[in-house]
């Protein structure tokens, strides 16, 4: 197994339902409930990405009903 210095591999950031990201190899077949994002990349990269673009780490039914409930 590779390790964090020396992982030449692809991966690709993928995000579920909630809209919580992850990343996963790019060459191997996404679990249930992942997406492919759209970025792709060695491991840091991708996890740089994920920094930018995830600004809100509540699930998305969460920010949902907190949504609701200030309306209410």
């Amino acid at each position: 197994m590779a390790d964090e210095n020396t992982d030449e591999r692809t991966y690709c950031v993928v995000r579920n339902d909630e809209e919580q990201y992850s990343i996963w190899l790019a060459d191997r077949e996404l679990p249930l409930g992942w997406y492919r994002e759209g970025f792709e990349g060695p491991r840091p990269a991708c996890l740089d990405h994920i920094d930018e673009v995830w600004t809100d780490m509540r699930p998305l039914s969460l920010r949902r009903r907190m949504e609701q409930a200030s309306q209410a």
